[in-house]
């Protein structure tokens, strides 16, 4: 069709899609497969995670460490270079010890509104669905 990709995007973490998360390491070996698979323009695709704190590009997942860089920034760190620990099982930038150093949690505008970030994996029991 001679669309050129430009994102691949990390399934972001939300009540209900547990089943459908891989692990960072595991995602970025996909994308990188499928790179070299292209040819051309194909290659320029990056992967990203659009976090809370902004858009997040994964450079690579190597060796237990995984390198980052704000690609946009909430806070203005546009193109600030991260490397954390990642463990097997990270699927999300919150899952990767040290996270914290490189972004504030936003202050809650209201208690009225629950982050789907914040649910639990299965539903809570109402009068409708006791």
């Amino acid at each position: 069709m001679g669309v050129t990709p430009y994102y691949f995007f990390v399934n972001r973490p939300v009540a209900g899609n547990r089943g459908f998360a891989l692990a960072l390491e595991d995602v970025y070996r996909i994308v990188e497969e499928a790179k070299s698979r292209t040819s051309g323009l194909g290659k320029r695709v990056k992967l990203c995670m659009s976090h809370t704190s902004g858009k997040i590009e994964i450079l690579a997942v190597e060796n237990g460490k995984a390198y980052l860089k704000y690609h946009r920034s909430r806070d203005g760190d546009f193109g600030k270079l991260m490397v954390l620990d990642c463990p097997k099982e990270a699927a999300w930038f919150d899952d990767l010890p040290g996270n914290e150093r490189y972004w504030s949690k936003p202050a809650k505008k209201t208690v009225e509104v629950v982050s789907v970030n914040e649910l639990p994996d299965l539903p809570r029991k109402t009068k409708t669905n006791s």
